[in-house]
């Protein structure tokens, strides 16, 4: 009996790592009309910078989360 709760389990892991996320494509948006964006209420953005100056280069993370009227900016990096 332990055996099939475990196959079980271990099917419904497989099953899940299957599933997908529906994501939007960008070009849906023209982004001249910016009215739609204005009206978001949440959103977040994630990625990464990079900055070049002759010889020397640097590199961060960026997290900004906009929610209730806050924005909330986080760089990180060396």
């Amino acid at each position: 009996m332990v055996f099939w709760r475990f196959l079980l389990l271990l099917i419904m892991f497989f099953l899940a790592g299957c599933a997908e996320t529906v994501v939007r494509p960008i070009a849906k948006y023209n982004l001249s009309d910016r009215a739609e964006f204005y009206q978001l209420k949440k959103w977040s953005f994630d990625g990464r910078l990079a900055l070049f100056d002759g010889k020397e280069s640097w590199s961060a993370s960026i997290e900004w989360t906009h929610s209730d009227g806050k924005d909330e900016l986080k760089l990180s990096g060396p």
